[in-house]
């Protein structure tokens, strides 16, 4: 069965053009839950895991996941 929080959000991100705007979108998505914590490094580090995750599990893996990052 389809996850229709997962859908949406996987919508709103493959209707950006470029990865900065699916970057925006995360970040905008990351707001509701926290700051991504860190220095840039770490911070471009988050971005990419986040990216690597939604790939391979799915935005409402990838938003619980950073929720429960310390």
């Amino acid at each position: 069965m389809a996850d229709p929080l997962n859908d949406t959000f996987n919508a709103a991100i493959k209707n950006k053009n470029t990865r900065w705007e699916q970057a925006l979108s995360l970040l905008q998505i990351n707001s509701i839950f926290g700051t991504l914590a860190g220095d840039n490094a770490d911070f471009l580090n988050d971005i990419q895991q986040a990216f690597n995750h939604i790939e391979l599990h799915g935005v409402t893996a990838t938003i619980h996941r950073l929720s429960s990052k310390g």
